[in-house]
């Protein structure tokens, strides 16, 4: 990363100073400073230098304290980074303290309970919140309000330390923290909050009896987050684990039709994303393509799921909860799929990349047009699916085959593959000078999608200090009772 002028120009004065100050105290060593003249001389010099460093040293804390009043009402990505970490390391506190009054208690009572996984099934009745599958909101358990006033992480954490809790209000305490990390880990990923979505993944493996949740914290919340920040090791180790627990418990239990859906669905995104890291996509795209075509062959369950087959159910058993649910699943299943079918082509654009120095122009272009085909059917998918995310990654994913493309067109690549040409772009007169322009009509379509989106950083920043305040106030109101 560049050095801005102003981090250049400190790093000069500093070095500069130093040096001189050291310079000089060699001299005064060496002289003796028997001479007047010289003696002056050192101590003018020798002052300017300490001058020069502490005006630098206030220069920095007067610019700390502007940036930080600046920061308070900027909406720029960086200020809402600086600002969305700092709520962030306050809920990693808060949870920290709950974990520690649950080591605690359990030091003092041996175990919550020979069967913990039935205990936590039995509060999650009783639970201050539940969350409805169809719209996600939240309805209030016959409870005494907690009010706003004095809401805080310190006070929230003085009020965990000044309670002896019972095993309900443990287990209350535990199941509020997981069902707010359910809630939020998506948002840090987004807000790029790191460190903090790792030490969830690290609570929920410690704290809940749920396979599926354990497998979430290993495959996404500790593993895609690895991979984010370049820990490759750890990133494909953690999802690896991930796996081996969805295959352990697949084995050890009967599942039911839900169960074994979600735990397909989740063993496709392992793979999915062991097939997706860039890094390893490009080092290893024939690996990667594997891993894809892993991923596809655990949805191989889902073939005779489509809307036709579930308006036809519907029909006769008449049941909306089932209906809704089904519908659910497929749009999950189809936007599983189109990622898997992405991640199998970018790994082909990196192979097809490194074989530009090799191969003829050809066989390079009956390929692209291939894949081309290839990614306009996912496009059309794509367009379809209420988060535009994966069709703007496919837009942009035709560009740079449409880009590797254009240079192949010679005259006998244009007469070999003509049906082809004329299917994907139609007839044209100048079929390089189309292509350039079918480039930048994808482009105007992805800024058209970015633009609608400008106020995504700002709504999470608003939507993770509101998941903040819901977190800090069931658990003091679980202090309460």
């Amino acid at each position: 990363m560049k050095k801005s002028k102003k981090d250049k120009f400190g790093t000069i004065v500093s070095i500069a100073s130093g040096t001189i100050v050291a310079l000089l105290t060699l001299i005064k060593e060496s002289a003796g400073l028997k001479d007047t003249g010289f003696v002056w001389a050192f101590w003018i010099i020798f002052g300017i230098a300490v001058a020069v460093l502490l005006g630098y040293a206030v220069f920095l804390i007067v610019n700390a304290v502007r940036n930080h009043k600046r920061n308070k009402n900027l909406v720029d990505t960086s200020s809402i980074l600086e600002r969305s970490r700092r709520v962030s390391k306050d809920i990693k506190k808060v949870i920290t303290s709950v974990e520690k009054t649950i080591k605690k208690y359990v030091e003092k009572h041996d175990t919550l309970d020979k069967d913990r996984k039935q205990q936590l099934e039995e509060v999650k009745k009783k639970i201050l919140y539940i969350s409805n599958n169809t719209n996600k909101h939240r309805e209030q358990v016959a409870r005494e309000i907690t009010y706003f006033k004095n809401l805080s992480s310190k006070n929230v954490i003085d009020g965990i330390g000044d309670k002896d809790y019972s095993q309900e209000e443990i287990l209350l305490l535990n199941q509020s923290v997981l069902n707010s990390i359910k809630e939020i880990n998506r948002a840090l990923l987004v807000l790029e909050q790191y460190d903090t979505r790792i030490y969830l993944g690290e609570y929920v493996l410690s704290h809940s009896s749920d396979a599926f949740d354990c497998a979430d914290a290993l495959i996404d919340y500790k593993g895609w987050t690895y991979a984010l920040i370049g820990r490759r090791d750890k990133f494909e180790q953690s999802v690896k684990d991930g796996i081996s627990l969805l295959l352990k418990h697949e084995d050890e239990n009967e599942l039911n039709d839900d169960e074994r859906a979600k735990l397909q669905l989740k063993l496709a995104r392992a793979y999915r994303h062991l097939g997706s890291e860039v890094v390893s996509a490009k080092q290893d795209y024939d690996n990667a393509i594997a891993m894809n075509d892993e991923a596809k062959k655990q949805l191989d369950c889902f073939k005779s799921l489509n809307e036709k087959n579930i308006k036809e159910a519907y029909e006769k058993s008449k049941d909306k909860e089932q209906f809704f649910k089904s519908m659910k699943l497929l749009r999950k299943v189809e936007e599983m799929r189109v990622g898997i079918e992405y991640g199998v082509l970018n790994a082909k654009l990196f192979k097809i990349t490194d074989r530009r120095s090799k191969d003829k122009s050809v066989s390079l272009a009956k390929d692209l047009l291939e894949y081309i085909s290839d990614t306009r059917k996912l496009i059309n998918k794509s367009k379809q699916f209420s988060n535009p995310h994966r069709y703007l990654k496919c837009i942009l994913l035709e560009n740079e085959f449409l880009k590797l493309l254009e240079p192949t067109l010679s005259e006998e690549v244009q007469k070999e593959y003509k049906a082809q040409i004329e299917e994907l772009f139609g007839v044209q007169k100048d079929i390089k000078q189309f292509v350039c322009k079918q480039f930048d009509d994808n482009t105007a379509v992805a800024d058209d999608v970015f633009g609608n989106a400008i106020y995504a950083d700002e709504m999470m920043e608003i939507y993770i200090n509101q998941e903040a305040t819901q977190l800090f106030r069931i658990i003091r109101e679980i202090g309460k009772q």
